[in-house]
């Protein structure tokens, strides 16, 4: 079956949208690193299922304070500027038990 022109445009938006965030995503997981965090790249960007509309969602793992995490959003705000990619940030350490199996187990899959 041809697709449509739409259908190609959504694709190729799709794609180049993909590869900016999974730039940004390398830029923060290394910055969060570099400020001493245990940090993934979870949800859709990692399982390889990244859509037009998605977000980049990022796992700290460990204990984080207050002013680290304010220093944790101001550099996500920072790389992001003009990207029109947002950015979710869950801290471990703030799961429920239950939670953090769950989130345990995708870092390790």
């Amino acid at each position: 079956m041809m697709k449509s022109r739409l259908d190609v445009i959504i694709e190729s938006r799709t794609a180049e949208r993909a590869v900016k965030a999974k730039r940004l995503a390398a830029e923060l997981i290394r910055a969060l690193r570099e400020m001493g965090l245990d940090a993934s790249v979870i949800g859709s960007l990692a399982k390889g299922e990244f859509r037009l509309h998605s977000d980049i969602d990022i796992l700290v793992k460990g204990p984080v304070d207050g002013v680290m995490r304010g220093e944790v959003d101001r550099i996500v705000r920072r790389a992001l500027i003009g990207s029109r990619i947002g950015c979710d940030i869950v801290y471990l350490e703030d799961l429920p038990d239950d939670r953090r199996a769950e989130f345990d187990a995708i870092v390790h899959a």
